[in-house]
C-alpha cells in the first residue's frame, strides 16, 4: 500500500525537525482517503497460498497490497472486502483455520458466552489498517482542527514488536505489545511521539492515550481505534 502524505502542519514540522520524509518515488494517492488493503483480503491471500492454490499470483493483482481493489473508492474497497471474506470462509471450511492446519493464535474458551481471554504476545493479530479517533485534552499544536480518523498501518516484527505508521506522518513508531497492552514511542530530532493503549480480546479495537511533543508545542489526549 502506498503511503499518503496529507502534510499536516504537524507533519511538516516533524519532518523539518527530524529530516525524515516520505518516499519521493510514491505516486499519486487514491482518490478517497482511507482506501486500503483489508484484513480479510490479506488473510484470504495467505490462506490461498498455504492451501497451495495455483492462482495466488492472479489474486494478488486484485486483492494484494497494491492490487486494483485499493486504487479507487471506499465502495470498491468494501466490495472487495466482502469477496475476500466469503472466499476465506470457503477455503477455511475446506482446509481449516489458516488453511495449513494451525490455529489463528487466539485461545478457545469454549462456547460459554464469554469472550476470548487468551494472552498472546505475538503481535501478528494486531497487523492491519487502523483508524484512530483522537480526543484532544490539550492542543497547543492545533491538530484538533484536522478531521478524524487518522489512519495507520500496524506491521508485526515478531515477539511482540511491531511498527505503527500513520499515513499523514510517514514515519514508523516502534511499538511493543504484551497481552492486550501496547506502547509506541518515537524520539528523534527533538520530537517525541507516544501512543499507549490496550486492545480488545479480539484485537479489533483499542483505546488509550497519546502525546505529540514537538518541543515548540505539545498536544495530548485520548483515542479510540478500530481495525478496518
Amino acid at each position: 500500500m502506498k503511503r499518503r502524505a496529507l502534510l499536516l502542519p504537524f507533519a511538516a514540522a516533524l519532518l523539518a525537525c527530524t529530516g525524515l520524509g516520505t518516499d519521493s518515488g510514491d505516486s499519486a494517492a487514491p482518490p478517497e482517503a482511507g482506501v486500503h488493503q483489508t484484513t480479510a483480503c490479506r488473510q484470504y491471500l495467505a490462506c490461498a497460498d498455504a492451501a497451495g492454490k495455483g492462482n495466488v499470483a492472479k489474486l494478488e493483482e486484485q486483492y494484494g497490497e497494491n492490487g486494483s481493489c485499493w486504487q479507487t473508492t471506499k465502495a470498491a474497497m468494501e466490495a472487495c472486502d466482502q469477496e475476500c471474506d466469503a472466499a476465506l470462509s470457503d477455503l477455511e471450511a475446506q482446509y481449516g483455520p489458516g488453511c495449513d492446519g494451525t490455529d489463528t493464535g487466539t485461545t478457545d474458551t469454549g462456547d460459554t458466552g464469554t469472550t476470548d481471554t487468551g494472552v498472546n504476545t505475538d503481535c501478528a493479530i494486531l497487523d492491519g489498517y487502523w483508524g484512530f479517533t483522537f480526543d484532544y485534552a490539550g492542543d497547543e499544536c492545533g491538530l484538533g482542527s484536522y478531521p478524524n480518523p487518522w489512519y495507520a498501518t500496524s506491521t508485526c516484527n515478531g515477539e511482540g514488536s511491531f511498527d505503527l505508521v500513520f499515513d499523514n506522518l510517514g514515519v514508523a513508531l516502534p511499538c511493543s505489545s504484551s497481552g492486550s497492552a501496547f506502547s509506541c514511542e518515537l524520539n528523534t530530532g527533538g520530537a517525541v511521539i507516544i501512543v499507549d493503549g490496550s486492545s480488545t480480546s479480539k484485537k479489533a479495537a483499542a483505546t488509550g492515550e497519546f502525546s505529540f511533543d514537538l518541543g515548540a508545542c505539545l498536544t495530548t489526549g485520548g483515542f479510540d481505534a478500530e481495525k478496518n
